[in-house]
Formats: C-alpha cells, sequence, structure tokens
C-alpha cells in the first residue's frame, strides 16, 4: 500500500463525520462505501428567516450548477441563492430577496422567455395567493430586490390556500403553463374545498391579467403535482399526492383528455391509484425494478415508505402497494422522498426527509437531542424493490426537526451526490436551507 493511500485511510477513518470501509473486489480496484456515520451538514445561510418550506434548484445565471429556492414560510419572503462555485460552497451563500407572505412554495422559472428565470410564490395562511415576481432583464441586477417586480395573478386571488406549483406546458403555446394545487383555506371544515387546475400562459406573459386558471378536480390537500403520460397515450396527465380532508385521498390521476377534445379545459377524469392512506406526502416517480415503468414512491406520514406499483394493462384498475416501514431511529412522520445513486455503485438509492412537529418542536433542543430521531435517511434495496432487502441509513444528525423535500446534486462538484433540504422549525430557530456533504469522494 502506497503512503497516500495509507494517509487516505487514516483521514477517512479518523473523521467524525466521514468514515468508510474499504472493500477489494476481484477486479482489483479499492471501492468506498459508505456506512452508518451520519454527514457532514452545511447551512447555507447563517441567519435564516424562519419557517424554511422546501427547497427547489435551477440554473439561475447559466453557469453550469445549480442555484437554489426557498420560501420562508412565517419569516414571509422567498430567498434564491446562487451557488458560489464549487470552492466556496462551504461559506454562506449569496442570495436576493423577496417579499413573499405566508409562502409555501416557491419556484425559479423563466415566465417571459427573456432568459432571466423568474419567481413564482403559492401562498397559504392569510394571503392564498399566487404572485409571479419578475426579473430584471439585466443579469447584473438579478440579486438587487429594487429591480425586480411582483405582481398577484387575479385569477387565483383567494380561491384556496396555494400549495405546490409546477411549471408544464399544457396547450403548447406561448410561454410555459403553471400547474398548482391547493389546499382548504382556514377556517373551512367541510371535505373537497380546495383545487387543482392550471395557470394558462397567454400570449404575452408580462400581461397579468390575461392568464387564464382552468380547475381540474376539487381536492383537500394537495402536497405534490406531477405531469407524466399514465397511459400511453403521448398526453401529460397529471398525477396529484391529495393528503387529506378530501373524499379522494391519496394518490390519484388525472387523464388528459386532449387539447381538441371539448373538456380540456373542464375537469378532467380523476382515478385513484388504490392503496389505503393515512396521509399521502410529497411523491416522485421512478423505474426502480428496471422494467421499463415507473413506480410511484410516497411516504405515507405514518405508515412508512409506500411504493405503487402497475400490475395491469390498464392503469384505471388498482396498482399494487408495497409498504417499507421506517426503521426506529428515524423520524416518526414521513415527509419526502427522492431518488439517485449515493453510492455509485450503480443501483438506485432512495433519500427521505421525516417532520416532527407540536410538542416535538417546541421543547428545548438539547432535551430534544436526547430524545430526537434521525430525520435525513437513505435506503437501499436488494435486486427487487418490491420483495427484496431493504437496508436503511443515517444521513442528518438529530439537529434539525422538521424537514421538507430533499433534492439530489453535486454541490462541491466533486462527483458524487449530495442532499438539499430545508429544516423549517417555524419556531423561528430552524436550520434553513442545508446539505449534506456525501462522504463518498
Amino acid at each position: 500500500m502506497t503512503v497516500a493511500l495509507v494517509v487516505l485511510v487514516i483521514e477517512l477513518v479518523s473523521s467524525e463525520h466521514d468514515r468508510y470501509y474499504l472493500n477489494s473486489h476481484k477486479d482489483t480496484k479499492v471501492k468506498h462505501e459508505l456506512v452508518d456515520s451520519t454527514w457532514r451538514m452545511h447551512q447555507i445561510d447563517l441567519h435564516p428567516p424562519s419557517g424554511a418550506d422546501g427547497v427547489k434548484l435551477a440554473d439561475v445565471n447559466q453557469d453550469g450548477v445549480l442555484d437554489l429556492v426557498s420560501g420562508f414560510e412565517e419569516g414571509g419572503v422567498s430567498r434564491i441563492y446562487i451557488h458560489p462555485g464549487f470552492s466556496n460552497t462551504k461559506n454562506y451563500w449569496p442570495y436576493v430577496e423577496l417579499p413573499s407572505p405566508d409562502v409555501e412554495d416557491a419556484l425559479l422559472i423563466d415566465l417571459d422567455g427573456d432568459g432571466q428565470l423568474d419567481l413564482v410564490t403559492a401562498s397559504e395562511g392569510q394571503s392564498n395567493q399566487i404572485i409571479f415576481h419578475w426579473a430584471p432583464t439585466a443579469s447584473d441586477e438579478y440579486l438587487n430586490a429594487d429591480t425586480w417586480t411582483s405582481q398577484v395573478v387575479p385569477q387565483t386571488d383567494g380561491w384556496g390556500a396555494w400549495m405546490f406549483v409546477v411549471p408544464a406546458d399544457m396547450d403548447h403555446q406561448h410561454g410555459i403553463d403553471l400547474l398548482i394545487g391547493s389546499k382548504r383555506k382556514a377556517g373551512e371544515k367541510e371535505e373537497d374545498k380546495a383545487i387543482v387546475g392550471w395557470l394558462r400562459s397567454p400570449e404575452d406573459p408580462r400581461n397579468i391579467h390575461e392568464w387564464s386558471f382552468h380547475p381540474l378536480t376539487a381536492a383537500g390537500w394537495i402536497m405534490s403535482i406531477e405531469a407524466r403520460d399514465v397511459n400511453g397515450d403521448q398526453l401529460p396527465d397529471i398525477i396529484i399526492s391529495d393528503r387529506k380532508s378530501s373524499t379522494r385521498n391519496g394518490l390519484r390521476w388525472l387523464e388528459n383528455p386532449g387539447r381538441n377534445h371539448p373538456e380540456f379545459f373542464k375537469c378532467w377524469n380523476s382515478y385513484s391509484f388504490g392503496g389505503k392512506f393515512d396521509e399521502s406526502m410529497f411523491h416522485i416517480s421512478a423505474d426502480l425494478d428496471g422494467d421499463g415503468k415507473e413506480e410511484i414512491v410516497v411516504p405515507d406520514l405514518y405508515r412508512g415508505l409506500v411504493i405503487l406499483k402497475q400490475e395491469n394493462a390498464d392503469p384505471v384498475k388498482p396498482w399494487f402497494e408495497k409498504v417499507i416501514p421506517s426503521p426506529s431511529w428515524a423520524g416518526s412522520r414521513g415527509k419526502a422522498v427522492t431518488i439517485g445513486d449515493l453510492n455509485m455503485d450503480g443501483m438506485l438509492d432512495l433519500v427521505l426527509s421525516f417532520e416532527e412537529e407540536g410538542n416535538v418542536a417546541d421543547i428545548p433542543f438539547e432535551q430534544y437531542k436526547e430524545q430526537g430521531k434521525h430525520s435525513v435517511v437513505w435506503a437501499t434495496f436488494q435486486n427487487d424493490p418490491m420483495n427484496g432487502k431493504w437496508e436503511f441509513h443515517k444521513i442528518s444528525g438529530l439537529k434539525g426537526r422538521k424537514f421538507d423535500l430533499v433534492n439530489l446534486v453535486d454541490v462541491d462538484g466533486d462527483g458524487d451526490l449530495d442532499v438539499v433540504t430545508t429544516d423549517e422549525n417555524e419556531e423561528g430557530n430552524g436550520l434553513g436551507v442545508v446539505w449534506y456533504e456525501n462522504p463518498l469522494r
């Protein structure tokens, strides 16, 4: 063994956060594998506002690396964070802060086609608004909040407590359209008082009054939305996770009737994927078993990770449900999931986040540390995700209590996937946007 390799092994084994073990394979190559130590956490903001409510990614300045946006619900603002370059990722990131009352979701998208990414925010609470925040045309003014212009979309004002926004070109005309979903407004008690629909972009997207809203289905509490062709007719259907307060809670899909169909701008047929959910949270789609068909993966708030697999030729028929319980040392309330190859073994891994609320979030951190659980974990499966063995591994330590969307991206440019997420903790002492450094490299 060379001196350099000996030094490397000593450094890796002695590090509190970056421990590995080494396996020699028949091809004589040495492979690093992760073990159950927590990953090093990095905060990108020294003083985050209260209520970091998820993070989404986009390349703002077209430099080939992804920047971040997060809405801070209790803080009433959104911050767009610019990636500072690989050598500076462990420092605090520059950002622009924009007013976003009661913001629940924030999305970066070029609405008007001028080459600059605008911001769309969805608000609940007392606001219940979709807001377009128009970026300055000059790229060197992007971080100057005074050069931004914000407009409330009047067609959606007050419809519901807006929760989630995704881009989708629904009609292949003009600019990009938006799929939006809500939960019922504060004070409402009846079921099915929320809405899912799409905002249609006009010829001039800057004309805020020309955007049109087309409701597609009633709902109770929308957690996530995805445009995906479910039935193989080459049209984008819509998958929704409807958490609760709905007569059709769980995972279901809305069938696209086609742009030439008279029902295209009306309510679409809705079909349940099946499964018995307590509360379905953020979902994703992925071909876990490599059979050419995507499964749907979603944490159920209390039961564990749910995988829905199509076993009939007709997707309208109920899908097979597999439930993988969470490990006892992880959080008790599953929140979000994403998929990627964390240990670079050519197999898909899953990263899960958990949230704790109520009395758990109110106790002092030192007391929580004694009672707390790991809230960001990764999972592997052997051969068959539906019938094979699952193993869980720790990513986060015990710090942080209410995590949200999880993203996989090579933050530091070393060739492996890191984990980007947020700790909300609306009491005001949350971590904000954080990334966990993959110790593989």
